[in-house]
């Protein structure tokens, strides 16, 4: 006599058999059988006995609902309460098996499609009528929403149906690469004037290649303008360029050449002349009302 194993090596298996109303699951055969070198003929069993370790956690009845396009409604709520469908239909009607959860995830579920955020068909079948939604609307509602994706679907993220947001979003794509554009513009402009650059090796004292007389220039400048432009105080340009740079004369080791030459360079007022001096007053005059005699 051959022993069981090879007489049950050619197994035809099925999604739904009736094993599973005694409780046994097929995650919990296959690993016994594939034990002992039996093999099966249905595709869908071996998919599944090799990808078994990947999908122990998810029931079968739920990797077939993630596979679908489309759901009855009735499906949907079954998924989100972890209710069997296919196994469990009547009991849920009849006998209330996980009856809040159930009842919970319906209301929540009635609500987005009476509000149209989730879309919903009819199809009758003589005297009834099912309603069904599709498997891409029922995803995106469940992230809009923060709720655990009941399914183990395989997109990562639900496709944008909404015309009004794929618009907008065009439209906002397009501002992006104009603005890029112009700012790309601008920045070859600064680079043809040669702005923007880094100036701070010209400037540094410690760099032998800094020229001492350009930082003399600019130090001068900045120690003038610092309380505003000098001509508002009756101060020629020239004259406080010179008087500072004479002041600092021996810490950048400078000639009388040198000082009148920078004083030059870092005048902005050429024209020259000093400031006519606003007339004042005289003391004695001041505060007479000449209306009186």
């Amino acid at each position: 006599m051959r022993p069981i194993t090879a007489r049950l090596r050619r197994i035809p298996l099925t999604y739904h058999s009736d094993y599973d109303v005694y409780g046994f699951r097929r995650s919990e055969i296959l690993p016994i059988l594939e034990k002992h070198g039996i093999t099966f003929e249905s595709e869908t069993s071996a998919q599944l006995s090799t990808g078994l370790t990947a999908a122990a956690q998810v029931p079968e009845w739920k990797q077939v609902l993630a596979r679908r396009k489309r759901l009855s409604v009735y499906e949907a709520v079954c998924s989100m309460a972890w209710v069997d469908p296919f196994t469990q239909a009547d009991t849920v009607e009849r006998f209330g098996v996980n009856e809040a959860a159930y009842d919970m995830n319906k209301a929540l579920l009635d609500e987005a499609i009476d509000d149209g955020t989730i879309p919903c068909r009819e199809k009758k079948e003589g005297n009834f009528t099912q309603y069904f939604i599709e498997a891409d609307d029922f995803a995106r509602w469940c992230d809009e929403n923060d709720i655990p994706r009941p399914l183990p679907w395989e997109l990562k993220s639900a496709p944008v149906t909404d015309g009004r947001l794929i618009k907008q979003l065009e439209e906002a794509n397009q501002r992006i690469e104009a603005l890029e554009e112009t700012i790309e513009s601008l920045r070859a402009e600064l680079r043809h004037q040669g702005l923007g650059q880094d100036l701070s090796a010209v400037l540094d004292a410690s760099n032998d290649l800094s020229p001492i007389e350009l930082r003399a220039a600019l130090d001068a400048w900045r120690a003038v303008v610092a309380d505003g432009n000098p001509r508002s105080r009756g101060t020629g340009v020239r004259n406080a360029l010179m008087k500072w740079l004479k002041e600092n004369q021996k810490k950048y080791c400078l000639g009388k050449e040198a000082v009148d030459r920078i004083a030059t360079v870092a005048n902005w007022h050429k024209r020259g002349g000093l400031p006519k001096t606003p007339i004042r007053t005289p003391p004695s005059l001041q505060h007479v009302d000449i209306s009186k005699p």
